[in-house]
């Protein structure tokens, strides 16, 4: 969410680093559907959306992203080289920066052991340059969110300046299982009617 991003997005301006929140419902609703094992790194988590979530579920987190923003834990550009000995995450859930979503999943998919989770605009799978993402890595379900979120511009709402009004752009959460073989799934989430406050079973 940090990273300047080439181009707008969403039913908003552009924002210069690419800096959108997430509703907490969007990740209530994939931990409804989807169980993460171990811990959850969230390396552009801007103001924390999708870390607050999972502790609240229980599920132990780290928060990385490149501008230094408040609950930020580790500053640090994601997509920098990869050091010699490379930490390897659990899981990472993440909203990327749309610009550079696809080299934000293939560096998740060399630092983790198990899942990787990231919440795109559904355009994202229309593309033929991206075929290659997603017939040759382990792509395992793609959750389309039936009710269309709301993700402002992070600066400006934060500061007040801009509502969260109704979302016009269609979303989904596409999950990499590093253990799975062959075609993805597909699925269908709402917007839950409550919400949980455990790590879905």
């Amino acid at each position: 969410m940090a990273h300047p991003s080439p181009k707008p997005r969403r039913d908003y301006d552009a924002d210069p680093h690419d800096f959108f929140i997430e509703p907490e419902w969007c990740v209530h609703a994939l931990l409804d559907a989807e169980r993460f094992v171990g811990d959850v790194l969230d390396p552009a988590c801007g103001s924390g959306t999708i870390p607050r979530v999972c502790n609240q579920r229980g599920i132990t987190t780290r928060q990385e992203d490149i501008v230094a923003r408040k609950g930020v834990q580790i500053v640090a550009d994601f997509l920098a080289p990869l050091s010699p000995i490379v930490v390897l995450n659990d899981n990472i859930i993440c909203n990327p920066p749309y610009g550079i979503a696809e080299q934000f999943i293939r560096r998740a998919l060399q630092v983790t052991n198990h899942k990787v989770a990231m919440i795109l605009q559904e355009k994202f799978l229309y593309s033929g340059k991206r075929h290659a993402l997603f017939t040759e890595t382990p792509l395992a379900r793609i959750y389309f969110l039936s009710d269309r979120p709301s993700m402002p511009p992070g600066d400006k709402f934060l500061a007040g300046e801009i509502d969260a009004k109704g979302g016009s752009v269609n979303y989904c959460w596409m999950v990499w299982s590093q253990d799975h073989h062959g075609p993805p799934t597909a699925h269908w989430l709402r917007k839950p009617a409550t919400i949980a406050t455990q790590v879905a079973a």
